[in-house]
Parts: C-alpha cells; sequence; structure tokens
C-alpha cells in the first residue's frame, strides 16, 4: 500500500511534474476490509458495490490530494486505472496555495441505497463563485451580480433522507475524490500511440487496447 510512503514524493516532485502512485491492496479498498481501508487511506468504501474499481480510486486520489494539499499543492489526475488486485493513478502535482483553499469542493461523500443500486454524491463543501467561475459563468463586471465567494457545509441528499427509489436508508462511504479520474486528451494521445504500435507488430498478443474504455470516461 501507498500510505507509508506517500509525504516523500509528493514532496520531492517538481512543480507540474508527473506523479504515479500505486496500490495492491484492492481487498482494502475494493471494501473487503473496509476498516483496513480506513485507517490507510481514510476513506471508507462500500462493501459488495458495482462500482468497487472506481470507488478506490476515488479513495486513493483523495488520500493523494489531500497529502498534497498539507503541503500547499494541488494534484491534477492525468490517468487512473483499476485492473485485478490493484490500482495506479498518475497525476500532476501543482505548486497551487490558491487551489488547496477548492479541495473541499473537490471531495464528496457517497450516499447508497441498502437494497438497490440508486446511490448520491454530495460535496464536502459548496461555492458558488468557484462553480460559477469553473463553469464559464461568472458575471464579468466584477461588481454587482457575482455570486458569494464563500464556503459552505455540503448537504446530505436534498429532499431525500431515504431511497426514493425503494425507501431504504442509505450507506454513506467516504470521503473520496469527486474530480476528473483521467485527462481526456492525455488518454486519446495515449490509444493513438497504441493503435500506431499496434499496426507495426508493437502491441501485446491480445490486439486489444487497454485505454479504450477510458477514452468516454471523463468523470
Amino acid at each position: 500500500p501507498a500510505p507509508p510512503f506517500r509525504a516523500a514524493p509528493v514532496q520531492s516532485v517538481a512543480s507540474g511534474g508527473l506523479l504515479a502512485v500505486t496500490c495492491t491492496d484492492m481487498a482494502a479498498l475494493g471494501g473487503s476490509h473496509p476498516e483496513t481501508c480506513y485507517g490507510r487511506y481514510a476513506g471508507f468504501p462500500v462493501t459488495r458495490s458495482g462500482y468497487l474499481q472506481e470507488l478506490a480510486l476515488r479513495i486513493l486520489l483523495y488520500h493523494v490530494s489531500v497529502t498534497a494539499g498539507r503541503y500547499g499543492r494541488t494534484v491534477r489526475p492525468v490517468l487512473s486505472v483499476g485492473m485485478a488486485f490493484y490500482c495506479r493513478v498518475f497525476v500532476e502535482v501543482h505548486d497551487d496555495k490558491a487551489g488547496v483553499n477548492d479541495l473541499s469542493l473537490r471531495h464528496g461523500h457517497l450516499f447508497q441505497s441498502a437494497w438497490c443500486p440508486s446511490f448520491h454524491v454530495t460535496p464536502v463543501a459548496t461555492n458558488d463563485y468557484a462553480a460559477a467561475r469553473d463553469g464559464g459563468t461568472l458575471p464579468g463586471d466584477g461588481g454587482k451580480g457575482r455570486p458569494s465567494n464563500t464556503y459552505r457545509n455540503g448537504r446530505s441528499p436534498r429532499d431525500e433522507p431515504v431511497c426514493g427509489e425503494t425507501g431504504a436508508p442509505y450507506r454513506m462511504a467516504g470521503p473520496l475524490w469527486t474530480g476528473p479520474l483521467h485527462d481526456p486528451d492525455a488518454v486519446g494521445r495515449a490509444i493513438a500511440c497504441l493503435e500506431a504500435a499496434r499496426e507495426n507488430g508493437g502491441v501485446g498478443p491480445s490486439g486489444a487496447s487497454p485505454l479504450h474504455p477510458l477514452h468516454t470516461a471523463n468523470t
């Protein structure tokens, strides 16, 4: 597992550099041993979920981003892959003390229905100004009409204290990373390189690109 070694590489990589983190304890991250996952990554998974690999990646990214934030740094996922018994993330690390302030906007909690696949993801915090800025709807006059730049506590699933489909209670998981898992442009370029290699006999015997499913996974 990565936790014992997390601080040194996060601090030592140059700003704008690439950091790769691999964890082979999928049994913990995937929910078979949630108590171990929380002890190592400070995130609690959902047991027997249908999205265990994605949840494992998001808990890992939460852990890496919090570690970076302690040193005034932020991370931007370039590629996140969960396969078999391990998961691996590639992130850019940046010196960005202002970005650390927005970290709570990219973390959240998962509310999974106990009786059906329905779930909600809610942010740890909200900020109307940041939401408008990131959504490209921020007024340009700099005066009246600008949304509040105040960080507020997130909320549980709105108007739905129990599952709207079955009336079941929710199981809560997290905290977890709620931002993008991949850089679509980087994934697209990687696929193009793999396909060019395959045409020249440079890809493995299966002939298939394992990155194709990631090309459409923009969130």
